[in-house]
């Protein structure tokens, strides 16, 4: 995110848009305009060729507050709104305040007298009666002036202001060796990189420790919220879904256990019956058979509605405990908390896939007796009717005996469909679709 330019948004309307235009020339102008309230040089340069906007471009600058009373004004602003203000908004507020502790982007005259001082003895400009003190200063007062380092033409007042003795008779060597000291690319560059860097500006010593700990509390705060929502809103969103992809799965694998069934149980048992009424070779096979698919697919569609629900309430009871435990927990502990949930989730859902396809197996096989038992009170019922049985009493036998072969025959053959030692044979399916 760029840093915000708090002297320039101190401008009004018209002037700030004119000073934004200038980065269409150089990228670089906002900063330099921040930091040291001047039109930086080289654009300088670019307009002298236009008098009157380079004035009015003077003129917009020297509106700017200082930096200390634009981080001031903006800090006051702000002042009991921090809770409402946004993260950007905040962290600016920071960068306010740390700049009400250091750098006020004024220059220091002094800093920049000695350092000039110091440079023009080791470039050995003569020092006619103490004059050196007199240029070093002239040097600073002009460098605070432009707010940049002065240009050799930029030198010239200062050369001929000072080339001149007490005498009054010119003296060639300070005219010189000023010349060649404002001359020098590399103290040029030294100097300007000293200025960018704020090594010639004022620092005010002032402690803001303590309010920039209470913004950085604040980001940090909404900072943990915001993960922990974004890990809540996660396993919201994506939980409903992977226990939808469970119920598939379970769905898909319970098909192929009804096939199963249907043809090494309910197929060979309900040819057995229909034999003994002599109607195998006819469709009441198909139909047996077809009846019985649909009753254990309605059977199977009321175990997953049943294990849906179940998982809703798992589910559920999941989301609430997590959005207690965002109140109270870090945002590591809840992170935790989180991947136990989920974890949670799954395994219940694995368990209660177990107990349902016991069931579901059970179910398939009381459903069956049941079935049969009912078949065969019907056909005792019939035969005493029209006097096939001779007492009500072999009737009662006859149906305890056939209850007790058709139990010992299921749990013979349960669960593991055609698991055992010896299948019974399939049905034949050629009078079947």
């Amino acid at each position: 995110m760029a840093k915000r330019k708090f002297r320039i948004e101190s401008l009004g309307t018209e002037d700030r848009r004119v000073i934004q235009q200038l980065t269409q020339y150089d990228p670089e102008a906002l900063d330099e305009i921040e930091k040291t309230g001047k039109l930086p040089q080289r654009l300088a340069n670019k307009f002298s060729d236009d008098p009157n906007g380079l004035t009015g471009l003077n003129n917009i600058l020297s509106k700017l507050p200082s930096a200390k009373d634009a981080f001031q004004k903006f800090i006051d602003q702000g002042t009991g709104k921090e809770a409402d203000l946004t993260d950007d908004e905040l962290r600016d507020r920071i960068e306010a305040f740390k700049g009400l502790g250091g750098n006020t982007g004024t220059l220091d005259h002094n800093k920049i007298q000695s350092t000039v001082f110091n440079k023009l003895k080791a470039m050995e400009v003569p020092d006619d009666n103490g004059r050196l003190v007199d240029i070093s200063n002239a040097i600073a007062n002009l460098t605070e002036q432009l707010g940049h380092y002065p240009s050799p033409q930029e030198f010239e007042p200062i050369i001929k202001k000072f080339d001149l003795p007490v005498t009054g008779t010119r003296n060639t060597n300070v005219d010189y060796a000023l010349r060649n000291f404002t001359n020098d690319q590399q103290t040029f560059n030294d100097f300007q990189l000293g200025l960018d860097k704020g090594n010639f500006s004022t620092f005010k010593d002032e402690d803001v420790s303590e309010s920039v700990k209470r913004i950085q509390d604040i980001l940090d705060t909404r900072a943990a919220e915001a993960g922990k929502e974004a890990t809540e809103r996660s396993f919201l969103a994506e939980t409903p879904t992977e226990l939808a992809g469970g119920r598939r799965r379970f769905l898909a694998e319970r098909e192929p256990e009804i096939e199963r069934f249907l043809v090494e149980r309910a197929g060979p048992r309900a040819l057995e019956n229909l034999n003994v009424r002599g109607l195998a070779e006819g469709p009441d096979l198909a139909s047996e058979l077809a009846a019985e698919a649909g009753r254990q697919q309605v059977g199977l569609e009321d175990t997953l509605r049943t294990l849906e629900a179940e998982d809703e309430a798992f589910y559920a009871e999941a989301a609430f405990r997590l959005h207690t435990a965002r109140l109270e927990q870090s945002e590591a502990d809840f992170r935790s908390s989180v991947a136990a949930e989920r974890e949670g989730v799954r395994t219940g859902q694995f368990r209660r896939f177990e107990s349902a396809e016991k069931d579901t197996q059970r179910q398939f096989e009381l459903a069956l007796l049941r079935r049969e038992a009912g078949r065969n009170l019907s056909e005792k019922q019939s035969e005493l009717e029209i006097g096939k049985s001779g007492s009500r009493d072999e009737l009662i036998s006859g149906l305890t005996s056939d209850i007790a072969t058709s139990t010992a025959q299921i749990v013979a053959g349960k669960i593991v469909y055609g698991g055992g030692n010896k299948k019974q044979p399939s049905p034949s399916f050629k009078e079947i679709g």
